[in-house]
């Protein structure tokens, strides 16, 4: 088997499931086990995974292909930024119904989905090290605008979060968070070697 599909369908797997175990635990309103609840959990999760996996699949194939030093930071970070945006834009108009999205919070988050794999596109790095570098882009990212929202949860018009997480249980912010980055950052970095150069990959 390539394994460039080693890498999408380990990253599909891990990234779907970081999104619908959020939805899953954050969710309002419905019983744990309702339809609902289920349904919305494993859709908006596959639809995220979805777009996240291609783009971890493309910079695979773009650190195994390009041996230009530039053109491969060109392509890796224009893959990067676009679909990393492009999944927080899905499940902010998509799941949360936020039809006009602030556009500088939606960068941010595709900047911190995306740099792990862009830094280990770009400069070859270890897959451990591409793992760590994500997770922290992706906790920070997720954390930092949460806390922005939180602050000012009570006005008209608070800033927009990429996640949302139920007030009650405040520690929750930080263990969904955590464990969030800690299944995209390990399932993208399972089989992503983008220091050799395979003509089966």
């Amino acid at each position: 088997m390539p394994r460039v599909v080693l890498v999408h369908i380990t990253t599909l797997i891990g990234s779907t499931w970081a999104m619908a175990l959020h939805i899953f635990l954050s969710a309002a309103g419905d019983s744990w086990l309702s339809p609902e609840r289920i349904g919305d959990a494993l859709g908006y999760g596959l639809i995220f995974g979805h777009i996240f996996a291609l783009m971890v699949a493309l910079l695979y194939i773009t650190a195994q292909k390009v041996r230009s030093f530039a053109t491969r930071m060109v392509v890796a970070t224009t893959i990067g930024l676009f679909l990393g945006t492009l999944a927080w834009w899905t499940h902010t108009v998509l799941y949360l119904r936020n039809t006009s999205p602030d556009w500088s919070v939606l960068l941010i988050g595709g900047a911190g989905l995306s740099v792990g794999m862009i830094a280990a596109t770009i400069l070859r790095l270890p897959r451990i090290v591409m793992a760590v570098i994500t997770f922290a882009g992706i906790f920070s990212s997720v954390m930092y605008l949460y806390a922005s929202f939180d602050q000012s949860r009570m006005l008209a018009q608070p800033p927009m979060a990429l996640i949302y997480f139920r007030p009650e249980y405040p520690s929750l912010a930080w263990l969904v968070s955590a464990g969030f980055a800690a299944l995209i950052a390990i399932s993208s970095a399972v089989f992503f070697t983008p220091h050799q150069h395979s003509t089966q990959s």
